[in-house]
Formats: structure tokens, sequence, C-alpha cells
């Protein structure tokens, strides 16, 4: 056989076995996915375990006590919060009234007292005293004081601010005054007045202040006013007396 003739034998023959070997490596190719496969398979579970396949849950919406719980925790600490704040407030405002009573007991109290009408050394001349009493249970300490006698034909006559005559000089810190001390404030009278104001003609004031501090530092101001009116006692030693009149500003204490 010459050389060139058998040069396609031999590639038809190459194709042959090629053809032949194919489906071999397809049987080959299966045989790798299937073992591929069963690598990837889940393994298969232990003795004694549950299945863990997904199930509906039946409880889901049913209410949990600790989420009410957790529902009404906070309403619930408003309420206490607010109980809490209630009775502190009473507590405070119970124990600043009970501290007020306190001081209103224990504080100094200077309350007017007026006297009769008096003669004097000096003829035709009279005179009256009005003693400033400590009616209170603690000291007090007088800063300022003033007097003075008025005579008007009306009450509407009254200035608003009576023209007082100032006593002391006091002390900065003021004049000690102990428990059921007095000051005296004194208004001279004169014959002439006293019957003028017998006979309706004239009528007669007297007024006066004083300025104090108690134990607790606070400062007061008692003010007073009288007017001197025919006795309505028929029994009374005297036929004129003092009786409280004058403005409501003439009569003030705190």
């Amino acid at each position: 056989m010459r050389p060139l003739a058998a040069i396609p034998i031999l590639l038809l023959t190459t194709l042959i076995f090629q053809r032949a070997e194919l489906p071999k490596q397809a049987a080959k190719t299966g045989d790798s996915s299937e073992k591929i496969q069963r690598e990837l398979n889940p393994l298969p579970s232990l003795p004694g375990t549950a299945d863990t396949t997904t199930k509906p849950d039946t409880y889901a919406d049913q209410p949990d006590a600790g989420n009410i719980w957790d529902h009404w925790k906070t309403p619930s600490d408003i309420a206490f919060t607010a109980i809490i704040a209630l009775f502190t407030a009473l507590t405070y405002f119970n124990l600043r009234s009970q501290l007020h009573a306190t001081k209103i007991g224990e504080r100094a109290w200077l309350v007017p007292n007026i006297g009769s009408i008096e003669a004097t050394k000096v003829t035709g001349t009279f005179q009256v005293i009005c003693q400033i009493t400590n009616n209170g249970r603690t000291p007090a300490w007088i800063t300022a004081a003033g007097s003075v006698g008025m005579v008007r034909k009306s009450e509407k006559e009254l200035p608003t601010i009576p023209p007082f005559t100032m006593m002391g000089p006091f002390r900065e810190t003021g004049s000690l005054l102990p428990p059921t001390a007095w000051l005296p404030q004194g208004f001279p009278l004169t014959n002439d007045e006293l019957k003028k104001v017998a006979a309706g003609e004239h009528l007669l004031y007297v007024a006066g202040f004083i300025e104090y501090r108690d134990i607790y530092k606070e400062k007061h101001r008692t003010c007073y006013c009288y007017q001197l009116k025919r006795a309505q006692d028929l029994t009374h030693p005297d036929p004129l007396d003092f009786c409280i009149a004058g403005p409501p500003e003439y009569n003030d204490a705190n």
C-alpha cells in the first residue's frame, strides 16, 4: 500500500475510536455528579432528636403575661409617683402650717391698752397713758414708735397718715421689751378740751404706732386709735371714756 493512501485510513480509524470513548466519559461524568450529590445530602438525624420542621405557632396571637405587665408598668409608675408627690406636698404644707402656728404662739405680740384720764401736777392739765404691752411669750426688739393727739370736729377731718411725734431714738438693733413688759405713750389734755368733748363740740382722738422685731427676725407693726367719748356705762366713775375709732388703717397689727 502506498504511504499517501494509508493517511485517510488512519484518520478514519482515530475518529471511530474517539466516538467509541464518548459514552464512557459521559458515564464517568454522571458517576461524579451522583457522588457529589451524595456528599451534599444532609446527614441523618441523630437518635432521639425531634423533627425540626417549622410548624405554625398556635400561641403567637395569645397575650403574654409578661407583656401585659410591661404594658401597665409605665402607668403604674406614674400613678405611684403622683401619689408620692401628693403625700409629699401634703406633708410639706402640714409642716409649714405647724411652723407658722408655732411662730404665732411663741412670738412677741405688742398690744395697746388705753388708760384713764388722770390729773397732772400742773393745774388745769390732764393726761392719758396708753400702755403697749408685750403679750407674747418671747421678747420683742422695738425699732420705732410714735403717738399723737388730734382734736377734730368729725372723723373725716383725720389725715391719711397721722402726724406722729416720734419717740426714741432706739438702737439700730432695737430696744428689748420682755414678755409682760410695756412701753408707755402719754397724751396731754387740757381742761378746755375735755369740756368741749363732754359738750359734743369736738372729737378727741389719740393715735400711735410701734414697730418691732421678734425672735424669728421678722418685723411687725402695731397701730391704734382711740376716741374720747361720753361713757356708755352709767356706773363708770369717769364721765368720759376711750373707745376704738378712726379709719381702718389707724388700727392694724401684724
